[in-house]
């Protein structure tokens, strides 16, 4: 039964923008990585390359944030719009089954974000400092990483997204939570830095205990998915 609800989740977003979200995203950081990596040319050959992957840590995580608040939206407000939900409800699964295959495809969507980004930094890391520089465990836990503990920002949007019909609100905590991360991870403050828009920033392997901030990040996560599949699971009307 899960298998026949993803698939027909997948379906749906023939009707919806999606795929133009992660592409345009995904295209978005690469210019924008590559217009800075110009402008540091100087750093990156002096460091191999390596600097590309601070540059990347900077927006990375806050792209991550957006096209996951996006999507979240997106594929929600598919069922808010098209007054679906008592149709949904009515057939034989569980609320639970239908929150988490949102979950899945958005976890999907966002993977697939991932893999989109790390094509164009290998394109940027080639372009500025050579392919044969190209520290390839460095790079793939820096995408890796930031997107694993991604995963509290991830069930945090689903949740209101599928919880709220306006999906004005939805969008705007996403983009609020997702221009903290851009300080929140600077704060000397240890309560701040436990934020879950924290996580994925202080996830860059170019800091010491990285690791431990991705662990943090999927327990979390796991837990938020959970509570908020829970609390789906009560409410009546959408």
């Amino acid at each position: 039964m899960m298998l026949r609800l993803l698939l027909a989740d997948w379906l749906k977003l023939k009707k919806i923008p999606v795929l133009g979200t992660i592409v345009i995203g995904s295209i978005g950081l690469s210019v924008v990585v590559a217009v800075q990596s110009y402008f540091w040319s100087d750093k990156i050959s002096e460091s191999k390359g390596i600097f590309i992957v601070a540059i990347l840590n900077l927006f990375l995580h806050f792209t991550l944030m957006v096209i996951s608040t996006l999507l979240s939206s997106i594929i929600a407000g598919n069922e808010h719009d098209s007054n679906s939900w008592k149709k949904i409800f009515a057939l034989p699964i569980s609320k639970i089954q239908i929150f988490f295959s949102k979950t899945i495809l958005v976890i999907f969507l966002l993977a697939i974000t991932s893999l989109l980004i790390l094509l164009g930094s290998i394109v940027i890391w080639s372009a500025f400092a050579g392919f044969n520089q190209i520290i390839w465990t460095l790079l793939l836990k820096q995408i890796a990483f930031s997107f694993l503990a991604s995963l509290p920002t991830i069930a945090i949007q689903l949740w209101l997204s599928l919880s709220i019909k306006n999906q004005a609100i939805p969008i705007l905590i996403g983009i609020i939570g997702a221009v903290s991360s851009l300080f929140l991870a600077r704060s000397s403050s240890i309560m701040v830095n436990f934020l879950p828009w924290s996580y994925s920033p202080l996830s860059t392997p170019l800091l010491a205990h990285s690791i431990d901030w991705v662990w943090k990040g999927l327990f979390v996560g796991v837990l938020f998915l959970i509570l908020g599949a829970i609390k789906f699971s009560k409410q009546e009307t959408h």
